[in-house]
């Protein structure tokens, strides 16, 4: 391959096996999502080249995670590639903005790669924001989701829960607490809507409406003599059947006595 000068892209076929993954790559969805876009492939072919920087002898993925996966699982040799020749920030920000669009970069990776363009390269989030095409407050809320227990970053990074499930959590104090909300919520299957509401509850801001099934409204009788003649006409009914029934019934004052006498046959 012929020296590439800065901001050039070049195509041509790459190795998969010369083409090495960002630390912390893990595609959205995992191989149920790999699985769909193969098929997808079958149908429409193949999508966009992938993104790929120069790194010695050999490549490093930037930008196009799904298409890298699906050429693996077909059992491709190589891979048509966009080449660029960027250095690590420029990567960074490109993979940021790149994963965004193309929608196959996890949201855990994201929110390091912000972490390392604040605290390696000292950016704030404004400036990320406008280099990576996303809102300040996106960035911002990205960020915080480092904030949570590495079992739910997993979870996370592989697509076992949504990242409203995630942010949902950081509304609720203490890890042991959002342990405790995050598993209930992989046994129970919660949506995102319902994982909200339940950390509301446990926050003091929530009510179970909505978590619970409605309930069915009772009728209340406050006067039992309704039920009069309904005992008569089954001691009627009773003693039809050859049953030696006495039925006795005395009205206190602030009670009705009906006393039903079966005896053995």
């Amino acid at each position: 391959m012929s020296t590439l000068t800065a901001g050039r892209l070049e195509t041509i076929e790459v190795p998969i096996k010369d083409i090495g993954l960002p630390e912390g790559a893990c595609l959205p969805g995992g191989e149920m999502a790999v699985s769909r876009a193969v098929l997808a492939s079958l149908v429409k072919g193949s999508g966009q080249p992938v993104l790929v920087r120069p790194m010695g002898d050999d490549y490093q993925l930037v930008a196009g995670d799904l298409e890298y996966w699906v050429a693996v699982a077909k059992g491709e040799h190589s891979i048509e590639c966009w080449v660029q020749q960027m250095d690590d920030l420029t990567a960074w920000i490109t993979r940021l903005a790149e994963g965004a669009r193309r929608k196959d970069i996890n949201p855990v990776e994201e929110a390091q790669l912000i972490y390392k363009l604040v605290h390696e390269y000292g950016m704030g989030h404004r400036e990320i924001a406008i280099r990576c095409g996303r809102r300040q407050c996106t960035v911002s809320n990205k960020l915080r989701l480092l904030r949570l227990p590495a079992e739910i970053l997993d979870a996370l990074k592989s697509g076992r829960i949504g990242e409203r499930h995630a942010r949902a959590l950081l509304t609720v104090g203490g890890e042991g607490k959002q342990l405790e909300l995050f598993r209930r919520c992989v046994r129970m299957k919660l949506s995102a809507g319902e994982m909200e509401e339940l950390c509301r509850i446990h926050s003091g801001k929530g009510t179970l409406k909505g978590m619970l099934p409605p309930r069915k409204h009772k009728l209340v009788f406050k006067d039992p003599r309704i039920f009069q003649n309904t005992l008569r006409r089954i001691v009627a009914e009773m003693k039809k059947a050859g049953l030696d029934v006495v039925c006795r019934e005395e009205v206190k004052e602030k009670s009705w006595e009906f006393r039903v006498l079966c005896r053995k046959l």
